[in-house]
């Protein structure tokens, strides 16, 4: 099955390493959604990063104090 792709032009790549309880949690969402699709949908843990960056910096991009 060929894979899905992206509409994105990519510019810049993120890297993180999430606590256990959040990671947990994002498995956790991820086998629900895989268990109703009948199958992972390719990208969702960078979709969902992209999402909640981009929520992010629609409610804080102009408040530097959001994060201390």
């Amino acid at each position: 099955m060929p894979r899905k792709t992206v509409d994105v032009e990519t510019a810049g790549r993120l890297n993180m390493t999430l606590p256990k309880d959040l990671d947990e949690r994002l498995n956790h969402y991820v086998l629900e959604v895989a268990k109703k699709q009948g199958k992972i949908p390719y990208g969702i843990r960078t979709e969902i990063v992209r999402r909640a960056l981009t929520e992010w910096l629609q409610n804080h991009e102009n408040d530097l104090d959001a994060i201390e």
